[in-house]
């Protein structure tokens, strides 16, 4: 294991495009990092030599839908804000959908917690949206939910 901020098999973005982390040498602080998304003429990926400081860590799946839906609730907002409830209602239906894919059996409480602070007003937000376009029955189902 080297003794580096990445490990060995894990998954990184680079100027490239996104690779695989398949040794790290000590010596030159060196990182070999295996293309996934390049092919070359002899049907392989290339091999990537790059120092630390120009890659980073792919982000989880966790963060990357959470980090949407953030994005998506706070676009909702801005639409509510200027009365445009309907496109408002289909930014906050984005953001249910960015963290619709996660499954709860594999999250900790912490990760939990933050889908709690994004699903909980964004049914309100969906049910006030809803009440502005005088959509009431649907309101009351994403109100009482």
């Amino acid at each position: 294991m080297p003794s580096s901020a990445f490990e060995i098999n894990e998954e990184v973005n680079t100027a490239y495009g996104d690779g695989v982390i398949t040794k790290y040498r000590e010596e030159d602080e060196i990182y070999e990092i295996l293309l996934k998304k390049w092919i070359l003429a002899t049907k392989k990926s290339p091999i990537l030599f790059a120092k630390g400081e120009n890659i980073t860590k792919k982000p989880s799946l966790f963060e990357s839908a959470t980090k949407r839906a953030f994005e998506n609730k706070k676009l909702g907002a801005e639409l509510y804000s200027k009365g445009l409830y309907e496109k408002a209602a289909e930014k906050y239906y984005e953001c249910m959908n960015d963290i619709r894919g996660l499954d709860d059996s594999i999250l900790d409480n912490e990760k939990r917690a933050v889908i709690f602070e994004i699903t909980v007003p964004i049914h309100n937000n969906i049910a006030l949206c809803l009440m502005n376009l005088k959509s009431y029955k649907d309101a009351s189902l994403f109100a009482t939910r």
